[in-house]
C-alpha cells in the first residue's frame, strides 16, 4: 500500500474513533439525545457536582468556578479566590472525565477565571496500514481550555464572556478549534412571604463555533442557548438554611430541547443535599463545607449505568466584601491623613501668621494685641517656644504700661503690683528701676499722709488759748465790790487787743511761710507729670 493510501486509512480510523466517542457521550447523556452525529459536544455534561446533582439546572445557580462551563456571567458571584477539581469515570476506568477551574476575584474589576475540561478515552486498538492489530493502544484526548471574565454592569446585573480552545489529539494527530460563549445574569431579592430572592440567567454557547477538521468531515460544538431561573427561601432562621429551586431549558442546533430542574437545601452553611432531573436521567448529591474546603458528591443515572462524580474546592484569601471593607478602611485612612495634613498645614500657616502679627503688634506698642496673637499660637502649638517667649515679653510690657498709667493716677499700690508682675515675667533693669521709684513715691506719700493726719489731730485736740490781758482785766473786775456796769464791759470788749493777745492768735494759725514748707515736705502728694 502506498504512503498516501496509508495516510488516508489513518485519517479514516481517526474519524471512526471520534464517532465512537460522540456516540458514547450521547449514550451517557453527555451530549444531546438525537442523531446529530459529529455535531454533538463531548463536554455537554459540564463540570461540578453541584450543577450535575441538580439535574444540570445551573444557568441561574452560581457561586463557584464551574459557572465558566455553564454561564460565564455567574462567575461574578465567586467571592473568594478558589481552585476547583472535578473527576469521574465513564463506562470503565479507561474513560475519564475531569475538570480544573481557577478563579480570582478582584475588588472592582470583576472575576477572572481559567479552566480546563478533558475527556480521555484509552484502550483503543492500534492497527497498521493493512488494518492489522499492532502493538500498544491508542488514547484519544479531547480538551477544552477556557478563559472567562465576568463583571457587574449594574447592581444585580452581570455579564460574562468565555473564550474557548478545543483540542483533539490521538497518537501523533492533533487538531484545534476556537469558540466563544457569552452569558447574562440578573439576581434580586424579593420581599415576599413565598420567596426571598430570584435569579435569571441565559447563556449563548458557541457564538463562535469551535470546529475541528478530521479527514473528510468537520466535528465540533454547535451553537445553542441555555436559559433558566432559580428561586430561594429560608425555611428556618435558626438553621440558617436556604432552599433553592432551579429550572433550565437547553436548545442546541441539530438537537431537541431539553428541560432540566433541580433543588438544593443547605443548612448552617455546612452541609447541603441536592436532587434533580436531567432529561430522562435522575440525579442526586450532597456537599460538605469545612474551613477553606468544599467536598461535593453527585450521582447520575444513565441507560449505561450510574456515574459517581466527585469534586473538591479550595477557597482562600479575603472575600469581595472583606476586600471592600479593607479598601474602605484604607480610603478612610487616606482621607484622615489628608485631612490631618491639610489641618497641619493650615495650623502651621496660622501659627506663622499669628507669630508675625504678634511681633508686629509688640513692636508697635499694641501689647494687648500681641498677647492675643501669642496666646492663639499656644492654642494651636502648645510647644512653641517662640510664642511662649513672646507672650512673656508682651505680658511684661503690658504690665509696665499698666503700671505707668497707675503711677500717673497716683495709685502706687496697683502700679507696684504691675511692675512686680513685669519683673516676674521678664526680669529687667527697667522694671527694677520702676519698682524702686514707685516704692519711694509710695513711702513719701505715706509720710505726707501721716503728717497731715497728725496735724489734723493736733488741731482738733489742743484747747483754745485765751488772751492774758483779757484774763487780767476779767479777774480784776471780779474783785470789785460792786458789779461792773454793762457799758463798761462793752467798752472793754471793744477796746483794741493787746499785742500779746494778737501774737497768740497768730500762733494758732499757720503762716504762709509754714504752709510753703509743709507743701514742699509733702511733694509726693502732688500728681506726677506723666
Amino acid at each position: 500500500m502506498t504512503g498516501g493510501a496509508a495516510g488516508m486509512n489513518g485519517m479514516k480510523r481517526a474519524a471512526l474513533i471520534i464517532a465512537i466517542i460522540l456516540s458514547a457521550a450521547r449514550a451517557d447523556g453527555v451530549g444531546a439525545e438525537n442523531d446529530g452525529g459529529g455535531t454533538t459536544s463531548p463536554f455537554g455534561l459540564g463540570a461540578g457536582c453541584r450543577s450535575i446533582s441538580m439535574g444540570g439546572a445551573s444557568s441561574a445557580v452560581w457561586g463557584d468556578s464551574y459557572a465558566l462551563f455553564r454561564n460565564p456571567a455567574g462567575l461574578f458571584n465567586v467571592e473568594r479566590d478558589e481552585v476547583d477539581l472535578f473527576h469521574t469515570s465513564l463506562f470503565d476506568e479507561s474513560t475519564t472525565y475531569s475538570a480544573l477551574a481557577l478563579s480570582h476575584s478582584f475588588l472592582n474589576l470583576g472575576v477572572l477565571s481559567f479552566g480546563a475540561i478533558q475527556l480521555r478515552v484509552g484502550g483503543i486498538e492500534r492497527r497498521d496500514e493493512a488494518n492489522m492489530l499492532a502493538d500498544g493502544d491508542l488514547t484519544n484526548v479531547q480538551t477544552r481550555y477556557a478563559l472567562g471574565y465576568a463583571q457587574q454592569i449594574v447592581k444585580g446585573f452581570t455579564a460574562g464572556l468565555d473564550l474557548k480552545l478545543d483540542r483533539f489529539t490521538q497518537g501523533s494527530y492533533s487538531a484545534n478549534g476556537f469558540g466563544l460563549d457569552a452569558g447574562l445574569g440578573l439576581e434580586t431579592s424579593v420581599h415576599s412571604p413565598a420567596i426571598d430572592g430570584i435569579a435569571v440567567g441565559v447563556s449563548f454557547r458557541n457564538l463562535l463555533e469551535p470546529s475541528i477538521s478530521l479527514v473528510e468531515q468537520e466535528t465540533g460544538d454547535p451553537r445553542g442557548v441555555r436559559a433558566g431561573f432559580s428561586i430561594w427561601r429560608s425555611v428556618s432562621s435558626r438553621m440558617r438554611d436556604r432552599l433553592t429551586i432551579a429550572v433550565d431549558a437547553d436548545k442546541a442546533r441539530f438537537t431537541d430541547s431539553r428541560i432540566q430542574f433541580g433543588a438544593e437545601y443547605r443548612m448552617l452553611d455546612v452541609c447541603a443535599v441536592r436532587g434533580g432531573w436531567d432529561g430522562d436521567n435522575p440525579t442526586l448529591g450532597c456537599g460538605f463545607t469545612v474551613p477553606y474546603f468544599i467536598l461535593d458528591y453527585a450521582y447520575r443515572s444513565t441507560e449505561l449505568g450510574g456515574n459517581h462524580l466527585f469534586a473538591l474546592s479550595f477557597r482562600f484569601g479575603a472575600s469581595r466584601s472583606e476586600k471592600s471593607e479593607r479598601a474602605q478602611k484604607r480610603h478612610d485612612e487616606e482621607i484622615r491623613k489628608e485631612l490631618e495634613t491639610q489641618i497641619t498645614s493650615y495650623e502651621e500657616r496660622s501659627v506663622r501668621t499669628a507669630l508675625d502679627e504678634g511681633r508686629d503688634r509688640f513692636a508697635n506698642g499694641d501689647y494687648a494685641g500681641a498677647v492675643d496673637r501669642f496666646s492663639r499660637v499656644l492654642l494651636w502649638s502648645p510647644a512653641s517656644d517662640q510664642a511662649a517667649d513672646g507672650l512673656r515679653r508682651a505680658n511684661a510690657a503690658l504690665a509696665i504700661s499698666r503700671g505707668d498709667s497707675l503711677m500717673a493716677m497716683g495709685r502706687y499700690a496697683g502700679a507696684l503690683l504691675s511692675y512686680r508682675e513685669a519683673q516676674k515675667n521678664v526680669p529687667s533693669n527697667d522694671a527694677a528701676e520702676r519698682i524702686r521709684r514707685c516704692e519711694q513715691r509710695a513711702l513719701e506719700y505715706s509720710n505726707a499722709e501721716r503728717m497731715r493726719e497728725e496735724m489734723l489731730i493736733r488741731r482738733t485736740a489742743s484747747p483754745p488759748i485765751i488772751s492774758r490781758g483779757l484774763g487780767t482785766r476779767f479777774r480784776n473786775s471780779t474783785r470789785r465790790s460792786s458789779p461792773t456796769p454793762i457799758a463798761s464791759l462793752r467798752r472793754d470788749a471793744s477796746a483794741p487787743r493787746s499785742r500779746f493777745s494778737r501774737s497768740s492768735s497768730r500762733r494758732m494759725r499757720p503762716t504762709s511761710a509754714s504752709r510753703r514748707r509743709l507743701s514742699r515736705s509733702s511733694g509726693c502728694n502732688r500728681k506726677p507729670n506723666g
